[in-house]
């Protein structure tokens, strides 16, 4: 099946969709969903160059096509980020480079480029806490707190989990295998030693997939439920199977913002901050390359905070330079019981202003009290089988 110059661009699209799904190529490398996704991408396409023949889509027409699917213009509703215009346009490119029609086009043309954008945000330690606290404190949040505790404890996304079959889960060599059905690439199958907080969530979650029939090791640890039909292990959790628990959760804990996929970013962002050396790290979360690990892992400002904190605790543990000393004599002097009877000031502290602010402020500093570790699954334990 070819492509040529004269085809109407739906017909062109077709057609390689087509090649793409039925083992022309590289298609049988692709994955159902990497198919779907190249089905939507197509659609929007298609919406705006339908009946344009491919000979005619010329540099001006994809700039338009550019403008108008990033502002939501018609033909389209909405807005889309300029990372998914490049996406689509690429489609566009291989169906003409099929066609032997993008080198007429490809010296002109310009991909969008991305704003600037705030890293995603994480949880702060205070934040994570609480919305663990919540998530243990109710009967009816019991599977969706499994269900981050073992995500932000493997890095594991909301479609790894939902992939993830009963053989995956090894209690007894404490691993969690991420298989090839439900990774995202080569990079993303891996297996992930399980912490003491993972192998609880773990651990609960297949005695509730037993429960609800998954018995055979290839069954599903998250089986399919449809409305009050019976579950079936023979199939995985639907997309959105875990959503309507998600919203109730973060409703109950104030965080709107928070989505599952936070808590992946919040797992590689605590192996960073934890010291864990980052050709390791890369391996739990799957990452080959240092841009997407950058784009991942966020040192939070807790963290920063606590560093510096601990950097210049050490330097005032030092000898300290002559007016530290001198600073720290004063302090000393003036907790004094005999000079602060007296109301006499020592002969040796300094006279300045600054220095007298100085004195005061570090007479009057408390020693800070350093909170301990949390550790979720031992501070925190849900009851009942309410799932």
């Amino acid at each position: 099946m070819s492509i040529s110059a004269e085809m109407k661009f739906s017909d062109a699209a077709t057609s390689w969709l087509e090649m793409r799904d039925a083992g022309a190529s590289r298609a049988r490398y692709l994955k159902p969903r990497t198919v779907k996704s190249y089905k939507l991408e197509l659609e929007a396409l298609t919406r705006y160059f339908k009946d344009t023949p491919l000979q005619d889509i010329t540099n001006e027409s994809i700039r338009k096509y550019q403008q108008k699917r990033s502002d939501g213009l018609p033909p389209f509703k909405h807005h889309r980020h300029p990372d998914h215009v490049n996406d689509e346009v690429g489609k566009l490119r291989l169906i003409l480079t099929r066609a032997k029609l993008w080198h007429l086009l490809a010296d002109n043309y310009e991909e969008l480029d991305a704003p600037f954008e705030q890293p995603r945000r994480v949880m702060t330690k205070k934040e994570e806490t609480h919305l663990f606290q919540v998530a243990s404190s109710r009967r009816e949040f019991s599977l969706v707190y499994a269900y981050c505790l073992l995500s932000i404890s493997t890095s594991a996304s909301g479609a790894e989990l939902r992939g993830l079959r009963l053989i995956d889960v090894d209690l007894i060599g404490r691993t969690l295998q991420i298989n090839a059905d439900s990774a995202k690439n080569s990079a993303r199958v891996r297996t992930i030693p399980l912490v003491d907080d993972a192998m609880w969530a773990a651990n609960s979650l297949v005695t509730r997939a037993r429960q609800l029939g998954s018995v055979e090791p290839y069954h599903f640890l998250f089986p399919y439920k449809r409305g009050n039909s019976p579950y079936v292990p023979t199939r995985h959790m639907a997309d959105n199977g875990m959503q309507k628990r998600w919203k109730a959760l973060r409703e109950a804990a104030g965080m709107p913002w928070l989505t599952p996929h936070v808590l992946r970013y919040q797992c590689i962002t605590k192996l960073a901050e934890g010291g864990v050396d980052k050709i390791t790290a890369k391996r739990i979360a799957g990452h080959i390359t240092d841009k997407m690990w950058d784009k991942y892992s966020q040192v939070r400002f807790d963290s920063v905070r606590e560093k510096i904190m601990g950097a210049f605790k050490l330097i005032s543990n030092s000898e300290g330079t002559q007016s530290q000393k001198s600073i720290a004599t004063c302090v000393d002097r003036r907790k004094d019981p005999t000079l602060q009877a007296s109301g006499k000031k020592s002969s040796s502290c300094p006279r300045n202003r600054v220095s007298e602010q100085l004195v005061e402020s570090a007479t009057q500093l408390q020693q800070p009290a350093f909170s301990q570790s949390f550790t979720f699954a031992g501070g925190f334990y849900v009851t009942g089988n309410e799932w």
